[in-house]
């Protein structure tokens, strides 16, 4: 029977994918769709012009984008109260099914065009059951001898919920357990028909040996600390020619994250910055500058608001959110689909951003070149850990600048049981971690880079807190620079009292757009990753989540240490910092 005719007795999905594409991409403006998933529909447009030459490997299939989505009606609901048994797919997942199903490779229609696909969506937006259909779609309609699925996560517990998932959709179908001999056992389905087996897989798995999928569902990828069950899925694909990796997650709370380095790969994908033709990515998210507790920008993260998630639970979560700053980072990455930094981090990551300005050095050398004030705060490492190097200054216009320069010993770099190992590797790659020989830190290590800096930004104070041996090293640089130069060093306790003022003029600069850093993705992280003590009397105490925490803040203690003798200083902040030693003439 032809599509045609087929369609005549059900629904036209092709029609209902069409008509969706054009309703996002006629809303230029962003008042109910977000970026993210405009460029998404556009590519798929953009695509379609593309397929009518010889020169584009793909082409799009209408046939199998109703396959799919009738293979999805017929499937009933097994989770929430719904009026009618079984599945009636909204728009969205019309597009997201047909997209992933209806691309097909010209040179052989049996194959899909993508490998992969990044599905990101704030919670309840059914994330769990579009990937349950995918993954019995996969084992029973694309006749995959053998065909393994995999549905795959950080816990066991968490890799079996689309497992069961998919175990209840097939007990609950009898006539698909007919159709397509299904044996369903309490931790896995079978297909007599391909020979076929879902199972469940996790990185605290005993074995991970005999994998061979033909489709892998990643669960929840933001819990993903590395890459390790990723790079294991993804190299086991070899022997199949039509594999998929659907990824599918929230956003989370760790910006060195294996997903949050993969959702930035996606969106640079969706803007055409990077080309991936066999990666698809859609992702529902608010847009930068969007008011989060705003109901008319909820749809953009939450595409199923209404038909899953209900308004009146919507409403009732932004309420909690904005009566109790616990709960606003949950809020905001679970239900508008944001990632930030700690789990209850204290800067607004979106402010952060906005002020980046890629030509800071240029602007720091004409600062100096005028004579202008310059201060250098350091944060000095416990030996195997980072060290933090800020370089401080108010520009033309009153702005507070900073520039942080990043050391760790060679041994902490390539040290794959530490957490932050593949992100501490890519950024030595890229330039902006600086590597020490050896195994350790130590002040003897930097004297030669701290010399340099100051002979270069001509700085008036170097600022160090106690720890770390800084009264060592602000010696020596008073020895070598106080007489010819007048740079004084300064040591001092960091407690609320000394740099409270600082933590927070630079605190109020951010929210007003009147500070600048030079965009450095370490130091991205590391003001994610800063959390604070709040006084009574107003005053803050910048710190890391827990003293164990692997997310570093060295980066921002340095800026604060800097911008303590600035604000001790220049007029516009009257405070001066006190319970400070000067090493002047050792």
């Amino acid at each position: 029977m032809s599509v045609q005719m087929e369609a005549k007795q059900s629904k036209d999905f092709v029609a209902i994918f069409d008509a969706y594409v054009k309703k996002i991409i006629a809303d230029v403006n962003g008042k109910e769709y977000g970026i993210a998933e405009r460029q998404a529909c556009q590519r798929h447009l953009n695509d379609i012009e593309k397929s009518k030459s010889d020169d584009f490997p793909y082409y799009f299939d209408a046939w199998f984008v109703f396959d799919v989505c009738k293979f999805a009606e017929k499937i009933k609901h097994v989770d929430g109260n719904w009026d009618i048994p079984t599945i009636v797919l909204h728009e969205t997942q019309v597009f997201i099914f047909g997209s992933l199903i209806g691309w097909r490779h010209k040179t052989d229609w049996r194959i899909k065009r993508y490998k992969q696909a990044y599905l990101g969506f704030a919670r309840k937006n059914a994330k769990s059951t579009d990937a349950a259909i995918l993954g019995l779609y996969a084992l029973c309609k694309e006749n995959e001898n053998g065909a393994q699925i995999v549905t795959a996560a950080t816990k066991t517990e968490q890799a079996e919920i689309v497992l069961d998932m998919m175990r209840r959709m097939a007990l609950a179908s009898p006539s698909m357990c007919r159709a397509f001999g299904l044996k369903i056992d309490k931790k896995k389905i079978y297909c007599r028909k391909v020979g076929g087996v879902v199972k469940a897989l996790s990185n605290d798995a005993k074995t991970q040996d005999g994998l061979n999928p033909h489709f892998a569902i990643l669960d929840e990828f933001h819990a993903h600390r590395k890459r390790d069950l990723f790079d294991v899925i993804k190299s086991a694909f070899g022997a199949r020619k039509n594999w998929m990796m659907l990824i599918i997650t929230t956003a989370g709370h760790d910006l060195i994250s294996a997903c949050y380095a993969e959702f930035k790969m996606c969106l640079k994908i969706l803007s055409g910055e990077s080309e991936n033709d066999e990666y698809f990515v859609m992702v529902y998210t608010i847009d930068e500058g969007d008011d989060i507790f705003d109901e008319k920008v909820w749809r953009k993260a939450n595409p199923l608001l209404g038909v899953a998630i209900p308004l009146s639970n919507m409403r009732l979560m932004a309420k909690s959110a904005q009566d109790n700053e616990a709960n606003l980072a949950e809020y905001k990455t679970k239900h508008m689909n944001v990632f930030i930094g700690g789990s209850a981090c204290w800067l607004n990551m979106d402010e952060w951003r906005a002020c980046a300005n890629e030509n800071l050095l240029e602007q720091l050398i004409n600062h100096v070149d005028n004579k202008g004030i310059v201060k250098i705060g350091i944060d000095l490492s416990s030996l195997k850990d980072m060290t933090a190097i800020a370089v401080c200054w108010r520009n033309e216009l009153n702005k507070l600048c900073a520039i942080v320069y990043h050391f760790l010993p060679k041994a902490t770099i390539e040290d794959n049981k530490n957490p932050n190992h593949n992100q501490y590797m890519i950024w030595r790659h890229e330039g902006y971690l600086n590597e020490i020989d050896g195994a350790r830190i130590s002040t003897d290590d930097l004297e030669d880079f701290v010399f340099d800096l100051i002979e270069s930004v001509k700085p008036s104070e170097v600022v160090f807190d106690f720890y770390g041996g800084g009264d060592q090293l602000a010696a020596k640089i008073e020895k070598k620079y106080l007489e010819s130069a007048g740079v004084e060093s300064y040591v001092f306790k960091k407690n609320t009292h000394n740099v409270g003022t600082s933590t927070s003029d630079l605190e109020d600069r951010i929210i007003a757009g009147e500070f600048e850093h030079d965009g450095c993705p370490i130091l991205e992280w590391q003001a994610g990753n800063v959390h604070v003590t709040r006084k009574i009397d107003g005053s803050i105490l910048a710190k890391k989540e827990d003293q164990d925490s692997h997310n570093k803040i060295d980066g921002m203690d340095a800026i604060i240490h800097g911008n303590t003798r600035l604000c001790a200083e220049l007029p516009d902040v009257a405070a001066p910092v006190t319970d400070i030693g000067s090493f002047i003439n050792v």
